[in-house]
């Protein structure tokens, strides 16, 4: 816990950034957490902290969010999350993920390959927010092949300028 407050300290701009998202969106799936007190809140968020290694994904964040809050109040220090199954990690669904620059997106379909891409480094993100990265790339694509066929166009020889010169 003190190496990730160590990290968490010394990080800077987007790192920072990727950090507090992750916890924000781990926070606004739990509808009981808006309701809470500023002093709630941060125990909440420091529990969810606390296990943060072992809560890859955004959905085991919210569910231990939940737990913490069924829990009686001094007790809370007690809950730890649950440990995900073997048949849980072969579940399947739409997991999607980014990388820490934001320049791929990938769709997987099991949970076991999405904590492998957790562990390489990648952030776990919404569907939204993956449709909206595609929807980015596919501009970028656009802008960039429409670059290179105004390039190939300067370059490709006009063969019919070329015949109507020489016959003239």
């Amino acid at each position: 816990m003190l190496q990730r407050a160590v990290a968490y300290r010394d990080a800077e701009g987007d790192k920072r950034v990727v950090q507090i998202d992750a916890l924000d969106s781990a926070l606004q799936g739990v509808k009981r957490a808006r309701a809470l007190l500023k002093p709630a809140l941060l125990d909440l968020s420091r529990n969810i902290l606390k296990f943060w290694d072992d809560l890859p994904t955004i959905g085991e964040r919210r569910a231990f969010a939940e737990q913490l809050l069924d829990a009686p109040a001094d007790g809370r220090d007690e809950v730890k999350p649950k440990k995900a199954s073997k048949k849980m990690e072969n579940a399947r669904g739409r997991f999607t993920s980014k990388n820490v620059s934001g320049t791929a997106a990938s769709e997987l379909h099991t949970l076991r390959k999405l904590n492998e891409m957790l562990k390489k480094g990648h952030i776990e993100i919404n569907r939204v927010e993956y449709l909206q990265l595609q929807e980015e790339f596919a501009r970028r694509d656009a802008a960039n092949s429409s670059q290179n066929n105004d390039a190939k166009d300067d370059h490709t020889i006009d063969f019919a300028a070329l015949r109507k010169q020489a016959e003239g």
